[in-house]
C-alpha cells in the first residue's frame, strides 16, 4: 500500500465556494445585447432568443398549425401568425433566461419580456415561453410545437 493521502486544509471549502460561484454565474452575469455576442452561422448559443426559434401554440389555438412561428432576422425577433400577420420585436437585452424587446412593426408597439418556464424533457426547447407585456402586466404561456 502507498502512503495515506492527507486532505489539503481549506481545499474542500474553496472547492465548494468555487462550485457555488459557478452555479450562480448565470444569475450574476450582466444582460447583453444581441450585437455583443457574435455567433457563427448555425450556432444557437445560450441566449433565450436563439432557443425560442420555432413553432409555438398559444392558449386558444385549436392546433399547433394555428400558432405563431418565431424566427430571428439580425437583431430582430419575427413572430409570424397563421393568418400571415407579422410582428417584429427589436431585442433590447438578451440573456440565457430573459429576453426584453419592444415592437417596432407595427410601429409604436409595446415592450415585452420573454421568459422560459422549464419542463422535464430532453428536447432543445424544453420550456414553455412566457410573454409578458411590461405596460399591462398581461402574460401569455406558449407551448412548443414540433410539426411534421
Amino acid at each position: 500500500m502507498g502512503p495515506k493521502r492527507q486532505p489539503i486544509p481549506g481545499l474542500a471549502r474553496a472547492g465548494a465556494a468555487a462550485l457555488a460561484c459557478l452555479a450562480c454565474a448565470c444569475q450574476l452575469a450582466p444582460h447583453v445585447t444581441k450585437a455583443d455576442v457574435p455567433r457563427p452561422e448555425g450556432d444557437k448559443g445560450g441566449l433565450l432568443s436563439n432557443r425560442m426559434e420555432g413553432h409555438w401554440r398559444r392558449p386558444g389555438d385549436a392546433s399547433c398549425a394555428d400558432g405563431p412561428v418565431i424566427s430571428l432576422q439580425g437583431p430582430d425577433i419575427i413572430v409570424t401568425f397563421a393568418g400571415g400577420q407579422r410582428i417584429v420585436h427589436q431585442i433590447d437585452s438578451d440573456a440565457a433566461l430573459r429576453t426584453e424587446t419592444h415592437v417596432v412593426d407595427p410601429p409604436g408597439g409595446p415592450h415585452y419580456v420573454f421568459l422560459p418556464e422549464f419542463n422535464a424533457t430532453s428536447e432543445l426547447r424544453s420550456f414553455n415561453l412566457i410573454l409578458e407585456n411590461t405596460a399591462t402586466g398581461q402574460k401569455e404561456n406558449w407551448t412548443p410545437c414540433e410539426l411534421d
